[in-house]
């Protein structure tokens, strides 16, 4: 089974709806908050198949030519946001996108921090 359809990893980390919203715009917020695209789940496939050496966005256009190389280069942002992976270093230029479960606590310390990639948070 793929890890993207395991229920743990769709806990929604922000509010989904405002608190004055009626109940069926909740209803409808909360049913689709765990659901991923068809190219999210491709691209997440793809990093739960390089395992814990994870993968960067040129390795999966190599890998993938047939492909758009913007669908690919997207999802991986997208599921950042979500919590699903993280950026491990870099690998060739490019950033290094691994499952959220490889992440180790140090390293998503420095992460929060902004000392990764020159962020200033």
């Amino acid at each position: 089974m793929s890890i993207y359809k395991t229920n743990w990893l769709f806990a929604p980390e922000h509010k989904l709806a405002r608190s004055l919203d009626p109940d069926t715009s909740k209803a409808a917020a909360h049913k689709v908050a765990g659901k991923l695209g068809q190219m999210q789940q491709y691209v997440l496939s793809l990093i739960e198949e390089a395992g814990e050496r994870g993968i960067t966005t040129k390795e999966m256009q190599l890998a993938h030519p047939e492909k758009r190389p913007s669908s690919l280069s997207s999802r991986p942002n997208e599921l950042h946001k979500r919590g699903l992976v993280f950026y491990s270093g870099k690998r060739d230029g490019s950033r290094v996108i691994k499952l959220s479960k490889y992440q180790s606590g140090e390293y998503y310390v420095r992460y929060q921090s902004g000392e990764d990639y020159g962020r200033n948070n």
